[in-house]
This record gives structure tokens, sequence and C-alpha cells, in this order.
């Protein structure tokens, strides 16, 4: 788009918007922690952000919680809240959720 990466600048960006309340930018800013773009890997900070986002309704957010608690990354591993997070984001149409609380079902956790 004409203008050079910086995920340093990007990270700037999405924690303004994060701040003023945008679920984006806090969806963004754990998304930033949990590939590294940006800043150190940072799980447990990810997180963070996610329920933040999560709490405000955001489906993608509940997602990634639902992945944290599956995995165990930056959070206890838990299947059972794993699930509830996938069912959260699932009610609210998000289709790869939907997926993935069938697998947790299927595979009996």
């Amino acid at each position: 788009y004409g203008i050079a990466k910086d995920p340093i600048e990007a990270i700037s960006w999405y924690r303004r918007a994060a701040e003023m309340g945008c679920v984006d930018g806090m969806l963004n800013m754990g998304s930033c922690y949990v590939y590294g773009r940006g800043v150190a890997v940072d799980y447990a900070v990810a997180n963070r952000w996610y329920m933040l986002a999560a709490k405000r309704g955001h489906p993608a957010a509940m997602k990634c919680l639902g992945l944290a608690y599956l995995h165990g990354q930056g959070v206890e591993k838990n299947d059972v809240e794993a699930a509830r997070w996938y069912l959260r984001a699932a009610e609210k149409g998000d289709a790869q959720a939907m997926n993935m609380l069938g697998y947790v079902f299927r595979v009996g956790r």
C-alpha cells in the first residue's frame, strides 16, 4: 500500500486504538504478542488483550482464548475453559470456533 512494514509503528497504532476502546486494536495487540510482531512473544500479555476484546463481544478474541486454554499458552491448560470460549465465539457466528468446538468434543476433551 505504498508504505514499508514497520511492526513497531503498527504496535503504536494498535495500542492507541485499543486504549480508545477499539476491540480490533485489542485483538491486534494480542496477535502481536502471540507472533512476536514488534514485541517479544508473551502469551500471558496476549491473553490479557484478548480478554479485553472478548469481554466486549469480539468473537475472534474469544476464539483466541479458546486456543490459549486448549494448548496452555499463557494460561493453565484447561479443555473445559477452551470449550467455553469456543462456544461463546461460535454463538457469535465464528465458523472456525464452531470447528474447534467440534474438535474438542470429538476428541473427548
